[in-house]
């Protein structure tokens, strides 16, 4: 056996694996499910464009965020330095993810750039970024998908030209984003549509009684009850066919990109009602998790292909 390399069965996967995340909470709350894995940086809520102009450290307030989380990620975006931040990680794997490039980016007239992240939105963003002329770069544009492409590349590419004396392995969780709740079917078919009509029943009689309590008119509560009233799952499960369409020609860029790709699709994934960040699409189920270290302990076991491929788990 080569020095270094990993053989199923030999318990050498259980071995500490150090790490480097550029991703989002998905990636991050794998690793807990992980115990060999040592996460030694995390960088998420930047968008990968951002590296083509940061807008700077000082440039706009933090004073909104309370969480020194938050206001460390906030910072690190204004900078741009995930690049650097892999670098200085010195991990032997980087583990990547898409999920927090869905909310886009700010260009603002000078050519910089601060991702839509839910910090950024904490810290007034919506409000002061178009009073300076910025516009928004939706996720899922071919603006927003060209200037993404180009940077990750870019990204990518300057990480590995800074660690050719000790090279990292990358790995790709290609995750879809979950349409159904633990223990729920997807929606589809009869059986699933029956039940989202008997679902429906119940909560337009619970708005008829809460109604007719408050006293209102008739006709008013009539034309309340009989609108349809989605329920919280069904608009998640929305969004999430929205972004599983929009997501694959980027999840595609990375997977060409990646030394390894971990695939879990739509059939496969749900939400955990459960999950201590709350109920999202991107919040799965602890059998997900376990199920991509399976994967993470599959791929510690290997070497990467030498021949173009990349291998998938």
């Amino acid at each position: 056996m080569t020095s270094g390399e990993f053989m199923p069965g030999d318990h050498s996967d259980r071995f500490p694996v150090d790490v480097a995340i550029y991703g989002s909470c998905v990636s991050r709350d794998m690793c807990e499910f992980w115990p060999e894995a040592q996460v030694k940086a995390y960088v998420a809520r930047q968008s990968a464009i951002v590296r083509f102009g940061p807008v700077g450290a000082s440039r706009f307030p933090t004073d909104a965020l309370t969480s020194k989380f938050q206001a460390r990620m906030y910072s690190d975006d204004k900078r741009g330095n995930a690049g650097n931040t892999i670098i200085r990680a010195g991990a032997g794997m980087l583990i990547l993810d898409i999920v927090d490039e869905r909310r886009g980016v700010w260009r603002f007239p000078d050519a910089k750039f601060l991702t839509n992240s839910v910090e950024a939105f904490r810290a007034g963003v919506d409000v002061w970024a178009p009073r300076m002329g910025a516009r928004l770069i939706e996720f899922g544009t071919d603006e927003h998908f060209y200037l993404w492409r180009t940077a990750i590349e870019h990204l990518l590419g300057h990480a590995r030209a800074h660690r050719k004396k000790s090279p990292f392995v990358t790995v790709f969780i290609d995750v879809d984003w979950a349409e159904a709740t633990e223990g729920q079917p997807l929606p589809r078919g009869i059986k699933s549509a029956l039940g989202a009509a008997n679902r429906q029943v119940g909560r337009q009689f619970d708005r008829f009684v809460k109604s007719m309590q408050l006293g209102k008119p008739l006709d008013l509560v009539a034309e309340e009850v009989f609108e349809r009233i989605p329920s919280p799952v069904e608009e998640i499960a929305k969004e999430a066919r929205r972004m599983n369409v929009l997501s694959r020609r980027y999840a595609e860029v990375l997977a060409a990109r990646s030394d390894f790709v971990v695939r879990r699709t739509v059939d496969e994934l749900r939400m955990d009602p459960e999950h201590k960040w709350g109920l999202n699409a991107y919040h799965y189920s602890a059998d997900n998790y376990r199920s991509i270290v399976e994967s993470m302990r599959e791929i510690v076991a290997r070497r990467p292909s030498t021949d173009g491929a990349t291998p998938r788990t």
